[in-house]
């Protein structure tokens, strides 16, 4: 399946992905630590900073499949964090010093070559 129909689309605030819940918890393949639900709230609770040490951004990349109307097919849950020390890191949402457990990129069965071609590109 050739990357090229495959639309890559970054999210950057919970409103946005909230519209997005339906497909995104399809994708989590029935695990409650990587629903819509479970990783909102732990964005919501841990994620937003900006002291001067370490500032958190989300980073949701979201890949359609522009073949059947823009379906959702993949999700990065992810966010960057800056800081001073380490530079630029892409982390998973759900992950750090309160971190949850089986997180990945989710994707529809079928599809993983392509998103993942979408995501390097």
């Amino acid at each position: 399946m050739p990357f090229s129909t495959m639309n890559v689309v970054r999210v950057d605030n919970l409103d946005e992905l909230a519209a997005l819940r339906s497909d995104w918890n399809r994708l989590s393949d029935g695990v409650p630590f990587r629903r819509h639900e479970w990783l909102a709230t732990w964005w919501h609770h841990f994620g937003p900073t900006s002291s001067f040490a370490c500032r958190r951004e989300l980073y949701v990349l979201c890949v359609f499949d522009g073949r059947t109307s823009e379906s959702l097919v993949a999700l990065a849950p992810w966010y960057i964090e800056r800081s001073r020390t380490l530079g630029r890191v892409i982390r998973f949402l759900g992950s750090g010093i309160v971190c949850s457990d089986y997180l990945s990129v989710l994707c529809h069965s079928g599809f993983q070559q392509a998103a993942a071609d979408a995501l390097s590109e």
